[in-house]
């Protein structure tokens, strides 16, 4: 592992354990036994650290978990999702629970995130078409499938604040289970009888390891 690597998963580390808010390029930096200036040399400053964990670790995640072509398919596929979904956010957690302050201090970060969460809500529109098509979902209202595609959205992007605010003392394992029951919660009055039934079957051997 190259330094600009090793830099990139050491400030993950600190930022996960200590909030971004709470760390200095100097901190990264000692971490790693090396000068601020060879820091410098690979990032401008801390904002552009995030950016760059937003754009190379962080993007191609999602990419690989919203367009995995089981997503859309099954109800494996769904639950497959709503687990790697817990374990992606908790890897990156320090970016969700400090969001508005990362955003405040990177403008075009938030413009960025913004444009992505409607290209990804987009996308979930063809994904829900999907189940409904499969007959995994009944058929929905165009409003209403835009309202529960936010709300989906918005939990996802939530639930470790939640968490952390409610639970602080509960194995976060427990806490990701719990999620995944939550989402699936909402989407429950959707799903058709038969794909239910096989959910909640899947849902009885659920396991996340953090």
């Amino acid at each position: 592992m190259g330094t600009r690597e090793k830099i990139i998963s050491t400030s993950i580390e600190l930022f996960n354990d200590n909030r971004a808010t709470n760390v200095s390029t100097v901190h990264i930096a000692n971490a790693l036994g090396i000068s601020p200036g060879n820091l410098y040399y690979y990032f401008n400053d801390k904002a552009h650290i995030i950016r760059v964990i937003w754009n190379e670790e962080i993007t191609p995640k999602l990419n690989e978990m919203f367009y995995d072509t089981e997503f859309g398919r099954s109800e494996s596929g769904i639950l497959r999702f709503f687990v790697r979904m817990a374990t992606y956010a908790y890897r990156y957690r320090f970016f969700y629970l400090e969001i508005n302050s990362i955003f405040a201090n990177d403008p075009e970060l938030k413009d960025t995130f913004v444009r992505r969460a409607e290209k990804i809500m987009k996308y979930l529109e063809s994904i829900v078409d999907s189940w409904i098509s499969l007959g995994i979902m009944k058929p929905i209202e165009e409003i209403e499938k835009g309202w529960l595609i936010e709300n989906c959205w918005t939990m996802g992007q939530l639930w470790l604040t939640r968490a952390e605010i409610l639970y602080p003392d509960k194995p976060i394992e427990e806490v990701a289970i719990d999620e995944v029951w939550h989402v699936y919660a909402m989407l429950k009055p959707h799903f058709t009888d038969v794909s239910n039934e096989r959910i909640q079957q899947l849902m009885k051997t659920i396991q996340i390891e953090m």
